[in-house]
């Protein structure tokens, strides 16, 4: 008999553990040649210092990746 409450008491307590929720990720395609030429020639017309493109190119990538033209993507990056 001591030794059956030995063991009860040795097993762990059941935790309540908080789960988060999934998050779905988006769609996101690969670049496709004529995006990333396209890219490479805006990038190639702007005077920006080293930092700033990459950065601006960094957002532009993100914004072609999912579905916008290089345009649009533009556009929208210097409005905010």
């Amino acid at each position: 008999m001591e030794n059956e409450k030995i063991e009860t008491e040795t097993l762990p307590k059941e935790e309540k553990v908080e789960t988060k929720p999934i998050k779905i990720k988006k769609e996101r395609k690969k670049m496709t040649d004529q995006q990333k030429t396209s890219l490479k020639k805006h990038m190639d017309s702007l005077d920006m210092g080293v930092s700033e493109k990459r950065s601006h190119r960094m957002k532009l990538m993100s914004h072609m990746m999912k579905g916008k033209t290089i345009k649009s993507a533009h556009k929208e990056i210097m409005n905010n």
